[in-house]
């Protein structure tokens, strides 16, 4: 989740492809060393991308209680990392999560 939602916004020239290269093949090479059940593996990558899209979601939010909302530097907050969590989360569910408002759909 890490490389392939949120590594766009922070790896400066690395094109999103070799990205999304390097996190597939780390995974398969951590599943070839250890045992990983596939069903399990997708249900924390939904849970982590829905939990970042909230918390992502509660920063663009005015009026939520300053307790529930991530540092303003929440790195999972930009407009890319919100389409890519919905995206992933959409991808693994099948459930399609609308944009806050102020997220460009580009």
């Amino acid at each position: 989740m890490l490389v392939a939602v949120n590594a766009p916004e922070l790896a400066g020239d690395i094109p999103p492809e070799a990205l999304q290269m390097f996190a597939e093949t780390f995974l398969a090479s951590y599943t070839n060393r250890s045992a990983l059940d596939p069903d399990r593996l997708s249900y924390y990558r939904a849970y982590r991308a829905i939990r970042a899209f909230a918390r992502g979601s509660a920063l663009r939010t005015p009026g939520v209680v300053a307790g529930l909302k991530p540092p303003d530097q929440y790195a999972w907050g930009s407009d890319g990392s919100m389409r890519r969590l919905a995206s992933t989360f959409g991808d693994i569910t099948g459930i399609e999560i609308p944009l806050p408002a102020d997220v460009d759909p580009e």
